[in-house]
């Protein structure tokens, strides 16, 4: 995971977060679902990394959608 930072991945993880709360799920059951660490995927949400491949490539299988689904605008 690059610890470089940009307004994108604060973007990126508010996106993870909405797409998670959707599926009504916790950081906990997200964790048991993507087999990456809790504390991880609260950096990711709060934008402090940069997501790794590894983590681009987890997280759309885990939350059941499309990796397109992460870029797209943020239904507010």
């Amino acid at each position: 995971m690059s610890t470089d930072t940009g307004p994108e991945d604060e973007v990126f993880g508010v996106k993870i977060r909405e797409i998670r709360n959707q599926w009504g799920w916790t950081l906990q059951m997200l964790e048991g679902k993507s087999n990456i660490d809790l504390n991880t995927l609260s950096m990711i949400e709060n934008g402090k990394p940069s997501p790794s491949i590894y983590i681009l490539q987890c997280l759309p299988k885990a939350l059941d959608v499309s990796i397109v689904a992460f870029f797209n605008p943020l239904s507010l």
